[in-house]
């Protein structure tokens, strides 16, 4: 039996808040169409919550573009890239939802029968828009600090999975969010490699709304990264990260980090490489720096304290020479 991408998947315990569908195909096994122009959900939450929003799916236009928003504020913007056709878009979000009825549209500027473009599938009636192979909302789920079951990625919200190098998650301009529940046995620490979107890039990390804090990181190359201790009397239960980036000066030139997919680049605050909050080792690792100099002064106690024992049972029992001079006169 075929697994069904069902378009919109509601997981529990939001299986029950759909109000309505607009602008869709009928549902395939692999998912959904929109039609004409714009498609829309909507739902209805009886209290305020916190919403995991994730899709995933194709353009299959020239120069096609689709705005994605929510409540009428746009959260997703994607673009066929030149001379393609079907290209990937996918974004995951973690929104803070008021209760109430919700309303996510989906919006492209050309389709399969607009009497303006060239039909990409000319046999088909239907006014076809973009593919959504993935159309889901459920609560976050967080795993515990060093759980090896759960991939890094998972808990990392505001970011385009798939879009450019399995290499990295790129992330919105308003930066990334990171869930992690801390049972409070051992101090949690940040590790981070961060690719900057322009050279000499900061980091900033806000812990559950507090204010901003400087991640460390070399001045210079593409790459941050570090590992930052989290506060000692961190309560056990969710925490939330917040890893933001400076606004970038009109002189520093974007990398082209998303060339060649429907990601604008302007899109794109930085990429990520590797995000995660780690329980602290009980016995700290020695900094790579500095390696070689540990070894070096722990052989040479090792080496001190070997000969100090030899010392001891080859001369250790002997008595000083004037010591046996003294007791032969005696004697």
């Amino acid at each position: 039996m075929s697994t069904v991408n069902l378009i919109p998947n509601l997981a529990p315990p939001l299986q029950n808040t759909l109000s309505d569908l607009r602008g869709f195909s009928v549902q395939e096994d692999w998912g959904r169409w929109t039609l004409g122009s714009q498609a829309e959900v909507v739902f209805d939450l009886e209290r305020p919550q916190q919403v995991v929003l994730f899709y995933e799916g194709a353009l299959p236009l020239k120069e096609q573009t689709l705005q994605v928003t929510l409540d009428g504020r746009a959260v997703g913007s994607f673009r066929q890239p030149e001379g393609q056709l079907f290209q990937p878009f996918a974004q995951k979000l973690l929104l803070s939802l008021p209760a109430g009825l919700h309303r996510l549209k989906f919006t492209t500027n050309v389709s399969n029968r607009d009497g303006v473009t060239p039909p990409f599938a000319p046999d088909d009636h239907r006014d076809l828009g973009v593919k959504l192979s993935a159309l889901t909302l459920q609560t976050p789920s967080v795993g515990p600090l060093g759980d090896t079951a759960t991939d890094w990625r998972s808990p990392i919200y505001n970011v385009y999975p798939h879009l450019i190098t399995p290499a990295y998650l790129p992330a919105g301009k308003d930066g990334v969010a990171l869930l992690f529940l801390h049972n409070a046995d051992r101090v949690p620490a940040l590790k981070y490699s961060l690719l900057r979107a322009f050279p000499a890039q900061t980091f900033q990390v806000s812990l559950d709304g507090g204010p901003p804090r400087s991640l460390p990181g070399a001045a210079g190359g593409h790459l941050v990264q570090g590992t930052l201790p989290l506060p000692p009397t961190l309560s056990p239960g969710q925490h939330r990260l917040n890893i933001t980036s400076e606004a970038r000066g009109t002189a520093s030139p974007r990398m082209e980090i998303t060339a060649r997919t429907t990601l604008p680049n302007g899109e794109v605050g930085f990429a990520v490489q590797y995000l995660s909050v780690q329980p602290t080792p009980r016995f700290p690792d020695v900094p790579l720096g500095r390696a070689p100099l540990a070894a070096a002064l722990a052989l040479v106690l090792a080496l001190a304290l070997l000969l100090g024992l030899l010392y001891l049972l080859l001369f250790g029992t002997q008595k000083p020479a004037s010591q046996r001079r003294s007791a032969e006169s005696s004697a």
